[in-house]
């Protein structure tokens, strides 16, 4: 009997062994699905898709909330076909979105990949919004809202009374700590010496009083004793301590020390140096605009050979969805005519691309290239001027002679 339940036993362990392994394994697939998904999703679809909110498409959060996958699948293979099917879905997204048809993956991205991708839309999260920016006003010495949270806040001249005061107190204690160091060294020079000591001999008298005694402030003679026994080859030892003036800068460094602990890490009256950076940081932000922000090249036309084949690399990852391959325009103008909507020069190209147009859909690159990168891309679309591709779209804007 007993040997029957433990086969029993034996026998349930097992299948719990091979249930929970193939659960691990499932879910070791599930992730390397999302983990492809989300590369495919970068790749080919941040141009147009912003999760968490609407861009040129439609936010891809909770999608498959809103659509069943296979619906998601083919609009992601051919949108177009869909609608000239007369799905009902298809052509409200595509009214709803400025009649701007997505680009169809089939032919690009294989099944696998497709499937990969409907996996990560169905866990996909909105972006995280950037971390806040330190702001402050133009007046000097202000505070960053982080640091004045986490302490006193006070106004410039209050911060002046107070490390005034401070520093007042720190002379005090300093002063009073050299008279008790002087009242004792003087009663050590006082004191009898018991019977039996070696004899010492006296230098002269110390000063009546502490200003008095100049020599001794900087002779270092605090004590006045010499040890009568301590003499080897003429050099004569003295029993002194470190010179008073020393002994002085050394206090006066305690008290700062405390001040300086009370002021920064206790009562944080004052900023650190990372917290008074980050303040000036955004002082001159604000007064003279954000130096990130600012063009970093000179905008003349590019005519290297490698670098405008980078250039045509960079657009064929990031443009064709909307320009063409062959720059005949599709969502976006043709940029091969001289008909442009916002200035024909190359600076006019390379402003467009680096900023963008969000009320006409152009999303800015600024963030995604590099100042050398997009004057490429625009030395590359000025060269492709008049090349007349096959299935040009139709002239937008005003021509550039």
């Amino acid at each position: 009997m007993r040997t029957e339940q433990l086969k029993s036993y034996t026998k349930a362990a097992l299948a719990g062994i091979l249930i929970a392994g193939c659960s691990l394994s499932a879910q070791a697939q599930d992730d390397a699905a999302v983990a492809e998904g989300k590369k495919l999703f970068t790749e080919n679809c941040i141009t147009c898709h912003k999760l968490g909110e609407d861009l040129i498409g439609p936010n891809l959060v909770g999608v498959l909330d809103r659509r069943k996958p296979e619906w998601v699948k083919s609009f992601i293979k051919n949108s177009t076909r869909m609608i000239e099917q007369g799905d009902a879905d298809a052509k409200a997204v595509f009214e709803k979105y400025n009649k701007v048809a997505m680009t169809a993956f089939e032919g690009t991205i294989p099944e696998a990949g497709i499937e990969a991708l409907v996996s990560y839309l169905k866990v996909a999260q909105p972006e995280a919004p950037p971390a806040p920016v330190v702001t402050a006003t133009a007046t000097s010495g202000s505070v960053p809202a982080a640091a004045a949270s986490a302490g006193v806040k006070l106004s410039d001249n209050e911060k002046i009374i107070v490390t005034t005061f401070a520093a007042f107190i720190m002379l005090i204690g300093a002063a009073v700590v050299a008279l008790i160091s002087q009242l004792i060294s003087l009663q050590n020079a006082l004191e009898p010496k018991p019977e039996g000591e070696a004899a010492v001999k006296r230098l002269p008298e110390l000063g009546k009083g502490i200003l008095s005694d100049i020599r001794g402030l900087f002779s270092g003679v605090a004590n006045n004793e010499i040890m009568a026994d301590h003499s080897y080859d003429g050099i004569q030892e003295l029993d002194n301590g470190m010179p008073p003036w020393l002994a002085y800068f050394f206090y006066v460094t305690i008290g700062f020390g405390i001040v300086y602990l009370l002021n920064y890490h206790v009562f944080r009256l004052n900023d650190l140096q990372d917290a008074e950076y980050q303040t000036e940081v955004a002082q001159a932000v604000l007064r003279y605009g954000d130096n990130k922000d600012r063009v970093k090249v000179q905008i003349v036309q590019i005519s290297d050979k490698a670098q405008l084949e980078n250039a045509k690399k960079v657009f064929d990852q990031n443009c064709v969805a909307c320009h063409g391959k062959a720059l005949e325009g599709g969502v976006g103008p043709n940029l091969t005519d001289k008909f442009y909507l916002h200035g024909g020069q190359l600076a006019d190209v390379f402003q467009v691309i680096r900023e963008g147009v969000p009320a006409k859909g152009m999303i800015s690159w600024k963030g995604k290239l590099s100042d050398e990168e997009i004057l490429q891309v625009a030395s590359y679309i000025k060269t492709m001027e008049g090349s007349n591709p096959p299935n040009a779209k139709a002239p937008q804007g005003t021509e550039m002679k």
